[in-house]
């Protein structure tokens, strides 16, 4: 009898995978861990291949899409490995996986674990922009003496004028 107390995150997704028939796996969130892992790869890979090559700027919508296809490829073993049942047998889960199934899977695991937190974390910064760039007054730095920094500060005076004159 299942326990009414626990609650399944609504990130876990099943995907329908196979090449003749299909089955269906399970997709987790990732944990923090493995996803600072992931991103490590994945911005070595990119690193690496835009020092190699040069061509950002001038990349094509279709070769920026050949990149992307290449490097979830190259890679896909070790994401698959970090999201599905550690009683998957991922090698054997590559031979049995198709392309478009595999960009389904990388689209997955980017909305349930990327998507969402880059919203956070844009909201989070907006906050904290209002938060320190508000117009509010700050209170005046006081010195050692107890006098404001402003009180300390000698006024200027013009070539040819004391202090007092000004």
């Amino acid at each position: 009898m299942p326990n009414d107390d626990v609650r399944l995150n609504p990130q876990i997704t099943d995907v329908d995978v196979g090449v003749r028939s299909l089955r269906k796996i399970t997709i987790y969130p990732l944990a923090l861990g493995d996803e600072i892992k992931l991103t490590e790869t994945l911005s070595q890979a990119i690193t690496d291949y835009f020092e190699k090559t040069n061509t950002i700027e001038g990349m094509s919508d279709i070769a920026m899409v050949g990149f992307i296809v290449d490097l979830i490829k190259q890679n896909f073993e070790q994401i698959i490995g970090f999201v599905v049942d550690e009683k998957v047998n991922v090698p054997k889960l590559m031979k049995d996986v198709t392309n478009y199934q595999v960009a389904g899977i990388a689209r997955i695991i980017y909305e349930k674990n990327f998507e969402e937190a880059a919203k956070n974390a844009g909201g989070l910064f907006e906050m904290a922009r209002k938060l320190f760039l508000s117009e509010r007054p700050s209170p005046p730095l006081q010195n050692d003496m107890g006098m404001t920094i402003l009180d300390s500060i000698e006024p200027l005076s013009v070539k040819g004028e004391s202090p007092a004159e000004s």
